[in-house]
């Protein structure tokens, strides 16, 4: 099981930094299938505008978008409660985070100051 897990790990990760090089357009559309965005997958990265992220991402680990270029993402509802580090998006200023209300991802915008509580 652990092995399952390391395998697929090393998989994510190399799947998230082929898809993304300084010279690429601002916008980053990870491919279906895309379960885990590993911690420090893009960190630093400036050349990233906004992030298209696909129903069924389970995952986003620590520091995966901190002092990014990110001005825009929306977290889809199959991201469930812990499923997203506190920290995964630290030190993005005036990004703006949509998530779908009523989903564990909206209540972790919402606690992490990215959307106003209606």
């Amino acid at each position: 099981m652990k092995r399952n897990h390391i395998l697929r790990t090393i998989i994510a990760t190399l799947l998230c930094l082929m898809m993304v090089t300084p010279t690429m357009a601002d916008v980053l559309t990870l491919p279906s299938g895309t379960k885990v965005i590993e911690e420090y997958a893009f960190y630093g990265n400036t050349s990233i505008d906004e992030v298209v992220l696909p129903e069924g991402i389970e995952e986003i680990g620590d520091y995966a978008f901190a002092e990014s270029g990110l001005t825009k993402i929306n977290l889809p509802s199959t991201l469930e409660e812990g499923s997203i580090a506190d920290n995964a998006i630290d030190k993005v200023k005036g990004v703006e985070v949509t998530a779908t209300y009523g989903t564990d991802a909206y209540d972790w915008a919402v606690d992490n100051g990215f959307i106003a509580d209606a």
